[in-house]
């Protein structure tokens, strides 16, 4: 397969810390574009790629190029949608951060879009790519533990510095924006689609940022999820994750690395500790370099990628729902949304 050039929209701190260091490191990608209307941050992503890469200021100039044949779209949320199908209209394959979509309008109509294209939109949940969850995922899957009937994942974040994410009307909330991958993962887990929302809030001060919240979720399954964030802790960037099945439980934390289980007929904890299968390096969060291999493979392949548009959507609809919960003081169900 010839490589995949790459055009880069958006050059903040995780194009230039994450995606390009990724790329480079990836035999069958070539960055031939980027754009911003940042010049400083264009020089700067410039050097890190390297190769002298086309730069333009406005990305439709980018969009047009028929060098580029995908597109990573790094924009603030509120302007996924529209980046994303000008991509798709361009005639571009496309892998938007996450969340695709701030609203479910906003989602369905990339959706739709997307419909009339034969071109691959992955969105960058790439914790569904990290051997740790693959693993947790795996373990669920083989009926190690049994039928699973309670998830709960723990999430340990420091403050959150950047004034845009406190912008409501630049990420969607705060929720969307801090906890889309985790709820991702409770979908992806839970193998169905949620039924109902309730959300819990605690902040500094009123009107202020959250020191934390609590979102619980009930699938159509019977599965139900508990996700808890807590920021300004000394437990930074951990996340820890336990299942509830018929036949045992799992717990895992990612600091440490270790997924444990064990089985009511069997008294051994059992501990996996997942290992790379490469030596190359992953910048970013776990998983940001495999979801790009897998994003070249789809596109080769002509092949869905496991981070859809579809499979993703559970994550918005948590997210949405708790957000309004916490407003209304009421579960959410999901007709509500």
């Amino acid at each position: 397969m010839n490589k995949i050039r790459f055009g880069l929209i958006g050059m903040g701190r995780w194009s230039r810390e994450v995606h390009i260091p990724n790329l480079k490191n990836i035999p069958a990608a070539e960055i031939v574009a980027l754009s911003d209307i940042d010049q400083e941050n264009l020089d700067i992503a410039a050097e890190k790629a390297g190769g002298n890469p086309a730069t333009f200021h406005d990305y439709h100039d980018l969009l047009n190029s028929d060098n580029v044949d995908a597109v990573i779209v790094s924009v603030p949320n509120y302007l996924h949608k529209q980046f994303t199908i000008e991509s798709l209209q361009a005639g571009k394959h496309v892998l938007c951060e996450k969340p695709l979509a701030t609203t479910v309008d906003d989602h369905k109509a990339i959706q739709r879009e997307l419909e009339t294209t034969d071109r691959i939109v992955q969105v960058g949940f790439e914790l569904r790519y990290a051997k740790f969850f693959k693993e947790i995922d795996v373990v669920i899957r083989d009926n190690t533990i049994g039928d699973i009937e309670m998830i709960w994942c723990h999430i340990y974040r420091g403050p959150v510095l950047s004034e845009w994410r406190l912008d409501d009307s630049k990420t969607g909330g705060l929720l969307l924006e801090l906890c889309s991958h985790h709820f991702d993962l409770m979908s992806w887990y839970a193998n169905s689609k949620v039924q109902a929302v309730f959300g819990l809030q605690k902040h500094a001060q009123p009107g202020e940022l959250y020191e934390g919240a609590q979102v619980d979720i009930a699938f159509e399954n019977n599965v139900t999820g508990s996700v808890v964030l807590t920021l300004f802790s000394d437990f930074d960037n951990e996340v820890k994750i336990g299942v509830l099945g018929s036949k045992g439980t799992l717990e895992a934390s990612l600091k440490s690395n270790t997924i444990s289980f064990f089985t009511r007929d069997n008294d051994e904890v059992r501990t996996i500790r997942p290992t790379s299968d490469t030596e190359i390096p992953e910048y970013g969060f776990a998983g940001a370099r495999l979801q790009l291999e897998s994003f070249i493979e789809s596109i080769g392949n002509n092949s869905i990628p496991r981070s859809n548009p579809d499979s993703v959507f559970e994550s918005l609809v948590i997210a949405l729902g708790a957000q309004k919960s916490m407003q209304t003081g009421c579960m959410e169900r999901r007709d509500t949304l």
